[in-house]
């Protein structure tokens, strides 16, 4: 894949299934903003509470990872 073939991949029409009878015609880009990063954070939250409930002790920080700089 080219450097800077992902951000016109954004742009692709695509066709996102409501129901086997029912669709809507959208970009990529709103397919990823309106479904899968919202999805994403539901469920990644879901898991949070259940392993919390569970007795795992797991914080903010567990979820940091590791500091990103750029080189000075």
């Amino acid at each position: 894949m080219a450097k800077n073939s992902f951000p016109s991949q954004v742009k692709v029409a695509v066709r996102f299934l409501r129901t086997r009878a029912s669709h809507i015609d959208v970009l990529a880009g709103d397919v990823l903003l309106s479904f899968s990063q919202p999805s994403f954070y539901f469920h990644a939250t879901a898991a949070y509470d259940i392993l919390r409930m569970k007795g795992v002790q797991i914080g903010k920080r567990d979820f940091y990872g590791r500091i990103r700089k750029k080189p000075i």
